[in-house]
């Protein structure tokens, strides 16, 4: 996944499944895959402009929502999902330093029960 940032976090995105974080979307984004998803929200602040805090992917609709904010934010919005199928997760790499274009950002995903 190519990214122009850097993180010294151990897990860049903290998973969730069948939850979602209601009323912070700031972008949608076509997604055919979950790494594709997870890469828009590395370089959103370049192609959109803001910060990615946090997204939800939809496999099924290959749909990915970029937030601008996170669950540890606002806890009291961050619900179970019981109809569609989702995978949230938390950018835990948000505000990390810029770097070249070149820097290949690994991300280790963390799966929490």
């Amino acid at each position: 996944m190519q990214s122009a940032r850097i993180c010294s976090s151990p897990f860049q995105f903290d998973v969730h499944e069948q939850k979602i974080l209601v009323g912070f979307a700031r972008e949608v984004v076509a997604a055919d895959s979950l790494s594709l998803c997870l890469a828009a929200c590395l370089n959103a602040f370049d192609s959109f402009g803001f910060e990615c805090e946090s997204v939800m992917y939809y496999p099924v609709d290959s749909e990915c929502i970029l937030n601008t904010e996170d669950r540890l934010d606002r806890p009291d919005l961050f619900v179970d999902e019981l109809e569609d199928k989702v995978i949230y997760l938390d950018n835990n790499c948000a505000g990390c330093m810029f770097l070249s274009r070149q820097c290949l950002l690994e991300c280790y995903i963390i799966i929490r029960a």
